[in-house]
């Protein structure tokens, strides 16, 4: 009996043992956990700046002239005179179309013509001496006018023959080629004006009284971010029933020709001149939530959800008005795993 009791109690002393040194154990790790729960963050320091309100826009590129070129006459092509895609000047010949016929009755009629001149030449001479009738003086006046009409017509027909460039621009890619048949209305190419743009975008109904002709705007592209220059020419007579927006053109110089119409492009509208003044954070440092915008900014190494008004917002950058205070230290990234009160440690600071 003594030796269980013995057993017992050994076995028990051992279980103490274990359990005191696993409870120092999770102390220690518990300690050296503390010592390293700061969250690594990224911030920027609130500097007061001033902006213009600014409204982004989506507009398109569109050619300043833009042409279909078409036949007139029901011919062949003879001849194409253009490189696809090239320059081309106002004038230039871009198709020859068959007129063999054309000028056979051109030969043909002016001979008729020459014998009508001379016949009513004469009979003018002889009614002066009363030598013929008024009547068949007119009939020969008659007849020389008839013909010169026809000429005027087969010289208008012979004129479609030839397909000429109506403006110096960028021709397109050619539908015929030598050989083919064409009929009036039949689309050989287009021809489009590219030194010159128009930008074409839409702007709501309540800035409509505030867009002027010979108003500045900025736009970008898709394929540059940096921002040019463009005039407003004109706007819309009435305003979209659908979307209660007007439509705006500006005129837009491309004298690099860096810019083809059919691009897209961000438009950059102000219809407020006056200048805010605030503090310019990017996008990501602020968090929406029911009662508005707020922040993160770090005091003491501890972050402090503060609430914020914004004035303005970009794609890239929001204007605080109020909440913020020079060189305030506001967070920027791992705001999901950021609380109030949450232990922070500062990886970069952004300029």
């Amino acid at each position: 009996m003594k030796t269980f009791w013995l057993k017992r109690s050994c076995q028990l002393l051992l279980s103490i043992a274990l359990l005191y040194s696993c409870t120092e154990k999770e102390k220690n790790n518990s300690s050296g956990s503390a010592g390293n729960s700061s969250l690594p963050v990224d911030i920027t320091i609130a500097k007061s700046s001033t902006h213009s309100q600014s409204e982004a826009i989506a507009g398109t590129i569109i050619s300043n002239r833009h042409v279909e070129i078409t036949s007139e006459l029901s011919k062949k092509i003879v001849t194409v005179n253009f490189k696809d895609g090239s320059f081309v000047k106002a004038g230039s010949i871009l198709y020859k179309i068959d007129d063999a016929d054309i000028k056979a009755k051109l030969l043909q009629l002016q001979a008729e013509l020459d014998l009508a001149i001379l016949n009513e030449q004469r009979l003018s001479a002889l009614l002066k001496t009363e030598s013929v009738r008024r009547e068949e003086h007119d009939i020969a006046v008659a007849k020389k006018q008839a013909l010169l009409a026809s000429k005027q017509f087969l010289q208008d027909e012979f004129n479609k023959t030839i397909i000429r460039a109506p403006f110096n621009g960028i021709i397109g890619i050619s539908k015929v080629f030598a050989g083919s048949y064409v009929t009036p209305g039949t689309p050989l190419t287009s021809l489009q004006e590219q030194h010159l743009l128009k930008l074409q975008f839409h702007i709501p109904e309540k800035y409509v009284k505030l867009v002027k002709q010979g108003m500045n705007i900025s736009f970008t592209t898709v394929e540059n971010d940096q921002k040019l220059n463009a005039k407003i020419i004109s706007t819309d007579v009435a305003l979209n029933n659908d979307t209660r927006s007007i439509m705006v053109q500006a005129i837009v110089s491309n004298s690099t020709g860096r810019l083809k119409p059919g691009m897209s492009a961000k438009v950059f509208f102000s219809p407020d001149k006056a200048e805010r003044s605030g503090f310019s954070l990017p996008t990501e440092a602020v968090v929406p939530g029911e009662k508005g915008y707020s922040v993160f900014i770090i005091s003491k190494g501890v972050a402090k959800q503060q609430t914020v008004e914004v004035v303005d917002r970009t794609d890239n950058h929001v204007l605080v008005r109020s909440g913020i205070k020079q060189g305030d230290s506001v967070l920027i990234s791992n705001l999901l795993r950021v609380s109030e009160g949450t232990s922070v440690q500062i990886a970069s600071i952004n300029q």
